[in-house]
C-alpha cells in the first residue's frame, strides 16, 4: 500500500515538474501585423532585425535592434505582399545561379564560403534558411514583374549606355560592376523584347 502511494506521488511530483517546466520555457511569440492571409510574429521581426545588423556587420545590441524595428517591419511587411502575389499568379522559377551569386557574395563579404556563413548564422541564433528563402521571394518577384510587364517594356539602349559611361567617369570603381551587370540587362531585355 505504501509503495502504491509513493508511486502515485511519484507519479503526480514528476507530472507537475514537467508542467511547471513547460510553462518556464514557452517562448513568447506574438502576431505584430496580418498583411492579407500573413501573419508577421515577433519571432520574424527580431530574426529579419538580428539578419540586418550581421549582414550590415553592425554590432547586436538595443539601441542598434531599437532603429531597425520600424525598417524590419516594413520590409516583412513588403515580404508577405510580394510573397501573396507570387502564389496569387503560381510562380515557381527564378534564377538559381543569381540566388548562389548573391549567397556567395555575402559570404565573401565575410571572408568566408556557404559553409561558414551558416556557421555565422547559427553562432548569431538566426535562420539561415529563411535567409535564403527572402532572397528567393525577391528573385520570384523580380520574376513575377518581368513576366507581367514584359510587353510594356520600352528601353533606349543608347541612351542607357550613354548613362552609364557617365557613371564609369564619375564612378570608376563603384559602378564599373554595376554599369556592366546593367548594359548586360538591358541587352537581354533587347534582344527579347525588340
Amino acid at each position: 500500500m505504501i509503495k502504491n502511494y509513493f508511486k502515485i506521488l511519484s507519479f503526480f511530483l514528476l507530472l507537475n515538474f514537467f508542467f511547471i517546466f513547460n510553462l518556464n520555457s514557452q517562448i513568447n511569440n506574438f502576431i505584430i501585423v496580418k498583411v492579407g492571409g500573413s501573419l508577421i510574429t515577433s519571432t520574424d521581426l527580431e530574426n529579419e532585425i538580428i539578419t540586418t545588423l550581421v549582414i550590415n556587420k553592425q554590432e547586436v545590441n538595443q539601441t542598434n535592434v531599437d532603429q531597425s524595428k520600424d525598417y524590419a517591419i516594413k520590409k516583412l511587411m513588403n515580404k508577405s505582399i510580394k510573397k501573396n502575389e507570387i502564389n496569387k499568379y503560381k510562380i515557381k522559377n527564378f534564377n538559381k545561379r543569381d540566388l548562389e551569386k548573391y549567397i556567395d557574395n555575402v559570404a565573401k563579404d565575410f571572408n568566408t564560403n556557404t559553409d561558414g556563413l551558416q556557421k555565422i548564422f547559427k553562432q548569431n541564433n538566426i535562420d539561415y534558411n529563411l535567409f535564403v528563402e527572402n532572397y528567393e521571394i525577391e528573385l520570384l518577384w523580380n520574376t513575377l514583374i518581368y513576366v507581367r510587364y514584359q510587353n510594356q517594356i520600352n528601353v533606349n539602349i543608347i541612351e542607357v549606355e550613354n548613362e552609364l559611361e557617365k557613371l564609369k567617369i564619375k564612378f570608376p570603381n563603384l559602378a564599373l560592376n554595376i554599369c556592366n551587370s546593367l548594359i548586360h540587362l538591358f541587352n537581354f531585355l533587347y534582344i527579347n523584347n525588340p
